[in-house]
């Protein structure tokens, strides 16, 4: 409840926090855990937001390891920075949206994609095209042709613009 509260109080449109594993040992319906571990994942456009809300997750962690006597070890697995799509490109890639009469969103994508790292030496930006049923990332997921067709269509538009300037 405290991560889902952090998250929706945020200053932030862009905050996510999800838990995602959670294993309880020993696992039986009738026996009080004597182990627990589960991971917690906070997300933002903003670095200094994402920060700010995992230390208050830490101070939580830690009021609730001393008022329950329990020992609680945190580990912090990974750190990412966000990564900002570039504003040029994004500008030349509106550009053909409108141009090919082709409605879009523009969206932050909270996903760890390749262009976190390619975009600490190159401007990056991304085109999503709609699945069905908005499902990403697993075996049900399809994408219509006809809508990867157009997504291929504003890249090239995009490549071709930015060739030519």
């Amino acid at each position: 409840m405290k991560l889902e509260q952090l998250a929706k109080d945020s200053s932030s449109p862009d905050t996510v926090a999800t838990v995602g594993k959670v294993e309880v040992l020993p696992g039986a319906a009738n026996v009080i855990s004597g182990d627990v571990q589960f991971t917690v994942d906070i997300r933002d456009s903003n670095y200094e937001t994402k920060r700010s809300l995992v230390e208050e997750m830490r101070q939580f962690v830690h009021a609730v390891e001393v008022s329950r006597g329990v020992k609680i070890t945190v580990e912090q697995i990974n750190d990412d920075l966000p990564t900002r799509s570039d504003e040029r490109i994004i500008t030349l890639l509106e550009q053909a949206y409108r141009e090919k009469r082709i409605p879009y969103h523009k969206m932050i994508s909270g996903a760890f994609h390749d262009s976190m790292l390619v975009g600490r030496f190159a401007p990056i930006v991304m085109i999503f095209v709609p699945s069905k049923d908005g499902i990403s990332y697993s075996p049900e997921e399809y994408t219509d042709y006809g809508d990867i067709a157009l997504g291929t269509d504003i890249l090239a538009e995009t490549l071709l613009q930015m060739a030519q300037n």
